[in-house]
């Protein structure tokens, strides 16, 4: 029941996308005006970005609510040390188009990591292999 509720509530996030893949450039233009439309390809690699946090559900504070805080802080400080350090690279590299894509895979690696360390706890009940994975001992 769980997982159907969770792949319905996928539904909207998989329309949104759909609607921005076909017509970025027009929902751009008529959201705020002609000079946004060159952010069509930022818009598509950001909303990518935020499927995978949308397929991934709450897993986040499934770990918080479960006492796996010092777990979820190490996922986070992970994908935002990557975002400082691959971000900072690659918008000096190749502008704000390779920031965007840098921001979508962290956010998508921290929702990842917690969707993973999520479904661990749920088999194991004191999740070790999890905390070994975040450096936790």
């Amino acid at each position: 029941m769980l997982q159907t509720a969770a792949a319905v509530a996928n539904i909207p996030a998989l329309a949104g996308l759909a609607v921005l893949v076909l017509a970025p450039q027009f929902i751009l233009e008529g959201v705020f005006g002609g000079y946004y439309r060159a952010a069509s390809g930022l818009l598509l690699v950001l909303a990518f970005g935020q499927c995978v946090n949308s397929f991934t559900g709450t897993c986040g504070l499934t770990l918080l609510m479960t006492g796996h805080e010092r777990t979820s802080l190490g996922i986070h400080l992970a994908s935002t040390l990557f975002l400082c350090l691959a971000g900072t690279y690659a918008v000096q590299r190749y502008g704000v188009l390779g920031l965007a894509v840098i921001s979508a895979a962290a956010l998508a690696m921290n929702n990842l990591a917690h969707w993973a360390c999520a479904a661990d706890s749920g088999r194991r009940l004191d999740s070790r292999r999890c905390h070994r994975g975040m450096g936790r001992g």
